[in-house]
């Protein structure tokens, strides 16, 4: 079974990268359930955040395996390069040997454990029998809704490792469920963070947004609510299916 500290992990981060979260980010950061989600307004801070923890993880913890998952590996290269950058800027203060590739996927290896970025798309199938402590998935509610427990959850079943699931709300399917699920705080725990609680976002660009944006629009993508079908062109189970079709 692994764990981890998060007191650790701030500590080393606030030392190491002179970093320290906003108030929202260190509750979500200081949660250790075996699945967390979170339902996030657009620049809330995801990247940062999840940037920092998975760098801190891999330097506290010799030999864990990570894996960052996002609908497109294009998506999944945005965490996996700002973790690299942190942890390039630690072996370069450090003398700590690093490695990393970028074909056929990223992958970086540093204290005896690996950071992989992989799409959820056509890379999904690739990830079936592998091993990870930690999965990190980047906009979940876009992934086909079979990738997390088909593909994602059975890679953690040997270390009883961490499901990280993070989106933008995208209509009340398997992502919502999963939401749902974390309410209850059991195995599983789930946050809502709009992007006002972000204290870096002004309230004048917010209001901006609001005047913008339909009211549906600005309450998915910076309140983070999860919006039912009522006024859509299309219903939600209608674009599922279709994203379900491309994998």
């Amino acid at each position: 079974m692994w764990r981890y500290s998060p007191e650790k992990v701030l500590r080393f981060a606030r030392e190491q990268w002179s970093w320290e979260p906003h108030p929202a980010q260190r509750e979500w950061m200081m949660d250790t359930h075996l699945v967390k989600v979170a339902a996030c307004g657009r620049r809330w801070g995801k990247t940062e955040s999840l940037a920092v923890e998975t760098a801190a993880l891999a330097l506290i913890y010799s030999g864990i395996r990570q894996v960052i998952v996002a609908p497109t590996l294009d998506q999944a290269r945005i965490l996996f390069e700002r973790t690299a950058e942190l942890l390039q800027d630690h072996a370069e203060a450090t003398g700590a040997r690093l490695s990393m590739r970028a074909t056929p996927y990223p992958r970086l290896r540093i204290n005896d454990g690996e950071i992989t970025a992989r799409s959820g798309w056509r890379q999904a199938r690739s990830l079936r029998g592998r091993s990870a402590h930690r999965i990190v998935v980047d906009e979940a509610a876009y992934l086909n809704s079979e990738v997390i427990p088909q593909v994602l959850m059975p890679m953690l079943a040997d270390t009883e490792g961490q499901l990280v699931l993070l989106s933008t709300p995208f209509g009340m399917n398997h992502f919502w469920e999963w939401f749902v699920r974390g309410q209850s705080g059991d195995l599983c725990r789930s946050f809502r963070f709009p992007t006002s609680s972000n204290p870096s976002i002004s309230a004048t660009f917010l209001h901006s947004q609001r005047q913008l944006l339909t009211e549906r629009q600005f309450a998915v993508e910076y309140e983070a609510h999860f919006v039912d079908d009522a006024g859509a062109v299309f219903p939600q189970a209608v674009i599922q299916a279709c994203v379900d079709a491309q994998l």
